[in-house]
């Protein structure tokens, strides 16, 4: 078991600060040298989402194959899910959970998704009769940072709602404690360089967001009132 997992943390050490740093600004600066605006422009995000996907799921399929099986090392169920089935705390813990997976969804869904993964780039290349839209690299974008939905309430709902799903699944193992700790590392590194780059892209716009929401904790008054960061 030893060795699995010194071997995934070896893995994990080497291709997600990979993953990170191919997102950053310096590294696009680069590629635009190399391969110029219209790369960057058309090509890009579909190519850093590929290289992502294919190292988290490498990192997954070692997790899910190569780990022995999971050893419990904590749980919230007592009794058998039979007992437990017509319980408060398992009705209760249950719901939260499933809040949590629809949440996780819906933060994936409000990073205008098409764009984040690459497709309406790729989609105004293959229809350059249409206007062009989306950002040319110019290190300060002329619009301004405007978040909505779950991004008024917390910087990076993404992470929150991922280790509430984790930490409330029914049994945690020495296997789950090892994904959550490589989980947590990586996503506090790769939001922080993502941050430096909003910073500078966005300018005093997503300064007074980063100013104004927190980063992880949710501002639960905003779902209540539906207030907006102050300009």
């Amino acid at each position: 078991m030893a060795n699995g997992i010194l071997v995934l943390i070896i893995f994990s050490t080497i291709l997600l600060p990979l993953q990170i740093y191919i997102g950053t600004n310096g590294f696009k600066d680069q590629l635009v040298k190399i391969l110029g605006d219209f790369f960057m422009k058309h090509f890009y995000r579909f190519f850093y989402i590929l290289i992502t996907l294919a190292i988290y799921v490498f990192l997954l399929w070692y997790y899910a194959t190569k780990l022995p099986e999971p050893t419990p090392i904590f749980s919230f169920w007592i009794f058998d899910r039979e007992q437990m089935s017509g319980s408060i705390p398992y009705l209760v813990i249950d719901t939260i959970w499933f809040i949590a997976a629809f949440l996780i969804l819906e933060a994936l869904w409000e990073m205008e998704l098409l764009e984040f993964l690459g497709l309406k780039q790729l989609f105004y290349f293959f229809n350059r009769k249409k206007k062009e839209t989306t950002f040319v690299r110019n290190r300060l974008r002329e619009q301004e940072y405007v978040p909505k939905g779950l991004y008024l309430r917390h910087r990076q709902p993404l992470f929150f709602y991922v280790v509430m799903f984790i930490l409330l699944s029914r049994v945690i193992s020495i296997n789950t404690f090892l994904f959550l700790l490589i989980f947590v590392t990586y996503y506090h590194f790769s939001s922080k360089k993502q941050e430096e780059r909003l910073i500078e892209d966005y300018g005093d716009s997503y300064k007074k967001y980063y100013a104004t929401v927190r980063k992880y904790w949710p501002m639960f008054k905003r779902y209540i009132t539906n207030d907006k960061p102050k300009k």
